[in-house]
């Protein structure tokens, strides 16, 4: 499992930057790649909105893999 991948997840369920940032190790470069991602995922979500797709649980098991 991705640390990267994590990271996204937690920032993408509202953790808070510097708290994923130290749990991650993440260097400033990364987590600003980490939250274009979550940013790209907010946006998919909003689009898909009258869907039904649970995108809290794709991103969580994505994360996994």
């Amino acid at each position: 499992m991705s640390n990267f991948k994590q990271a996204v997840s937690w920032l993408f369920h509202s953790e808070h930057e510097d708290e994923v940032q130290e749990r991650f190790d993440l260097t400033a470069q990364q987590l600003e790649d980490a939250i274009s991602i979550v940013n790209m995922f907010s946006t998919i979500h909003r689009e898909s909105a009258n869907e039904d797709f649970d995108i809290h649980n794709t991103v969580h098991d994505w994360s996994k893999k």
